[in-house]
């Protein structure tokens, strides 16, 4: 491994030549780092093979044995394959938990530390929208307050609409003294006649 450090090229080095047969937890350690990979990968063939054996004459499946390595569970029974009850029938189980109690308190430390950082940036998330949405809403306040105010009924008249209103009159009594119009004038609308203003032109009466 170019990237490696001396010690653990010639680990590999005498490794790959049958020189060497096995190696210490410190080498472990070492050619771990140097191939990036976790040491529980080197110590068991977790992908490789359902069984190993962990002790002299001892198979057990690969994952309990990393289950047991790791400090997440007991001792597994002998035989036992990935998928089976596989733990140990529990005669020596309080032993091994009082020995695990180191790495049990340690790993529930870091998962409320985990927990903790989790929540806290969830909450730094929640807070963030929530300001992001108070910051559309006095932006639409604010397109809200430079709207003019809606004019009462009698006075909410385009110029089209008044053009309308202003011209109406002068042209039914146009039509009525023409006679063109039969037996009378057309009704007008109802939302014409409601939607009168409430002060008629000055100058040209209804």
């Amino acid at each position: 491994m170019a990237h490696g450090s001396p010690r653990s090229r010639s680990v590999i080095a005498k490794l790959e030549r049958g020189l060497r047969q096995t190696i210490t937890l410190a080498e472990l350690l070492v050619l771990a780092r140097a191939l990036n990979v976790p040491p529980l990968r080197l110590a068991l063939p977790i992908g490789e093979a359902l069984q190993t054996e962990v002790l002299p004459g001892v198979t057990v499946g690969t994952w309990q044995a990393a289950q047991w390595f790791t400090g997440h569970e007991a001792f597994p029974a002998a035989a036992a394959v990935d998928g089976d009850d596989a733990w140990s029938d529990g005669s020596d189980f309080e032993e091994w938990r009082q020995g695990a109690a180191p790495v049990t308190l340690w790993r529930r430390h870091a998962g409320l530390v985990a927990r903790w950082r989790q929540a806290t940036r969830d909450a730094a998330e929640l807070w963030e929208a929530i300001d992001n949405d108070r910051k559309e809403v006095e932006r639409i306040r604010g397109m809200l307050a430079g709207l003019p105010e809606r004019p009462p009924p009698g006075e909410a008249f385009g110029s089209e609409r008044r053009l309308c209103f202003e011209h109406l009159p002068g042209h039914r009594r146009v039509a009525a003294a023409a006679g063109v119009l039969g037996r009378g004038l057309p009704h007008l609308p109802p939302s014409v006649t409601q939607a009168r203003p409430t002060r008629p032109h000055p100058t040209k009466p209804y």
